[in-house]
């Protein structure tokens, strides 16, 4: 008897222990996933965040090439530039007199849609002359002010990283009231 109770006690405690370490492995799984999901946003939250500017930025830009319905090559910006010189020489970027407002918009309109072919890096300058009415520096005045006027044009319209716009007056001018439309190249 004594050989059987001891053995029943032995077997108790076994037990006993048995159920607690399974308790202890039942809430140490328990606390770690509770901590795993109080911190899983804050652990992942920047990696997410990443992955979700990366998806919509590469789907834009798959979206944007897909609209594209001209193709220019990469290297014909001077294509481009011929392009514009033949517009700006059939039909020129006229203003108001004594004024910084466009007459007329749709050659703007033709010059953004150009431009926006580019699939390379190009500096946009604007270049702008008025008539020798007035004093030099009206006339100075003036013409910064077409140029910033279309400056702001194209910086809404186009995807260009950078573009210059230079009001020269009366000087230099070869023709009066002359605007001219560069494009450059950017090195890398």
């Amino acid at each position: 008897m004594r050989f059987c109770m001891n053995s029943t006690i032995l077997y108790g405690v076994k037990m006993k222990v048995g159920q607690i370490l399974f308790l202890f492995f039942f809430f140490a799984v328990l606390l770690i996933y509770m901590t795993i999901q109080q911190n899983a946003e804050d652990i992942y939250g920047e990696y997410l965040e990443k992955e979700r500017v990366n998806n919509l930025q590469s789907s834009y830009a798959k979206t944007y090439y897909r609209q594209r319905t001209d193709y220019i090559p990469l290297r014909s910006f001077s294509l481009v530039q011929k392009e514009i010189d033949n517009i700006l020489i059939k039909t020129p970027i006229i203003f108001e007199n004594n004024s910084s407002v466009t007459l007329e918009n749709s050659i703007l309109v033709k010059i953004v849609k150009i431009i926006n072919r580019v699939k390379e890096d190009v500096v946009l300058s604007i270049n702008t002359h008025s008539n020798t009415k007035g004093s030099a520096i009206d006339n100075l005045n003036l013409s910064q002010k077409r140029a910033d006027n279309l400056k702001a044009y194209f910086l809404k319209r186009t995807n260009l990283p950078f573009i210059v716009a230079i009001g020269y007056g009366d000087k230099l001018s070869l023709k009066k009231r002359a605007v001219e439309v560069n494009l450059k190249r950017i090195k890398e």
